[in-house]
């Protein structure tokens, strides 16, 4: 049983394209300070330099049908240390030059080296970094051979005939020092298949890899985020109409519990900033009864004219009958023949001073079916 309440003032566009593929046409050596079409490549990938320390865990049960990790889980401290190979800059032009991932390219090489009291996770692993017109590094990634998984967790494939890969991405030292181990697997047999995520992930904040930690009670990149999070979610009240046909009114209330957000990396062109957000939400129909908890608010700003293109508000959360009595924030549920049910709150401003679109779904979970 679905209950989906919308209120929705835009329409979506979309589009598809067909790129060809790009050929390498010259490699130029270029100095560190050296001007190129994206700046020198001091400008462009200093900041990955140096070297930090941060809480490390792991935890091998996402992986369990793939294969052993041996502890499971643990966790320890990490030290990061990026070289960069200041002398092996050199831009690089493609054709056909009129495609945008055709476009010339500024690339440095350089090594990094992860250590854990328990020994290496990484020594000296090769890295290249790319930039270019249409897309800057936030992360830089270096490959991991099965014999780095041995010293501080032993990994054992499951499937003898699968194929193992593993790497390392590594986020700005300068910037956040944060990052992850990602592990993948290719089975060939059986109708192949493949599967790629972390096993590992350190950070010195909330903060994943490729982002950094900002406070929002002081203005970022000349943007006052915490007054635009209020004006447009602080308190609203908006029209929609249900799936069954029957019109009412959301009223939705917004806190922010901490004043620290993740800002995606590089801080250039749009940039995604990730902030907590404790939500309440009520209807005037009485079918949502002040359903509360931590959603998250994506906030998009566009660096270069201090600006903010769009705020979207996510929020879900399962609402579970601890008995056949019990009431919940969805009143549309009965607990006599309900036995949970998963929300879904989702809303976009564009512009940012008014709702443009909100959509609240409910899946609910009978006693006596799997729906």
């Amino acid at each position: 049983m679905r209950a989906r309440f919308a209120a929705d003032a835009s329409a979506g566009i979309g589009s598809t394209g067909a790129f060809g593929e790009c050929q390498l046409v010259s490699t130029t050596p270029v100095a560190w300070n050296q001007e190129t079409g994206m700046g020198t490549p001091q400008e462009r990938f200093a900041d990955f330099a140096g070297s930090c320390q941060a809480p490390f865990q792991w935890d091998g049960r996402p992986w369990s049908d793939a294969l052993t990790a041996l502890p499971l889980q643990g966790q320890s401290t990490i030290t990061v240390s990026v070289a960069l190979e200041k002398s092996s800059g050199r831009w690089l032009t493609f054709s056909p030059p009129a495609l945008v991932e055709c476009a010339s390219q500024l690339q440095l090489d350089g090594t990094v080296t992860l250590d854990l009291p328990e020994g290496n996770v990484a020594h000296q692993r090769p890295f290249t970094l790319t930039a270019s017109n249409w897309q800057l590094p936030s992360t830089l990634t270096a490959p991991l051979d099965e014999q780095d998984f041995g010293s501080w967790v032993s990994i054992r494939m499951l499937d003898q005939v699968a194929a193992f890969s593993g790497a390392a991405n590594v986020s700005p030292v300068a910037l956040a020092c944060s990052g992850q181990v990602l592990l993948g697997y290719r089975r060939s047999q059986e109708g192949g298949s493949a599967a790629v995520g972390p096993l590992a992930t350190w950070s010195t904040s909330n903060c994943s890899a490729g982002a950094e930690a900002i406070d929002i009670q002081q203005p970022w990149k000349g943007v006052d985020i915490a007054t635009a999070i209020s004006l447009a979610f602080g308190q609203k009240t908006t029209s929609g109409t249900w799936s069954d046909g029957t019109t009412t009114t959301l009223t939705l209330t917004t806190s922010l519990p901490t004043s620290t957000a993740c800002a995606d990396l590089p801080s250039f062109g749009d940039v995604p900033v990730t902030i907590p957000v404790d939500v309440v939400a009520s209807t005037a129909d009485g079918r949502v009864r002040g359903l509360a908890g931590r959603g998250s608010i994506r906030v998009t700003v566009y660096v270069p004219q201090s600006d903010i293109l769009r705020l979207e508000l996510s929020f879900g959360t399962d609402l579970v009958c601890a008995s056949r009595a019990d009431s919940l924030a969805y009143g549309g549920a009965d607990c006599a023949t309900v036995r949970q049910v998963s929300a879904q709150l989702d809303v976009n401003t564009e512009p940012i001073n008014s709702i443009a679109k909100v959509v609240f779904a409910f899946l609910v979970y009978e006693r006596q079916s799997s729906k």
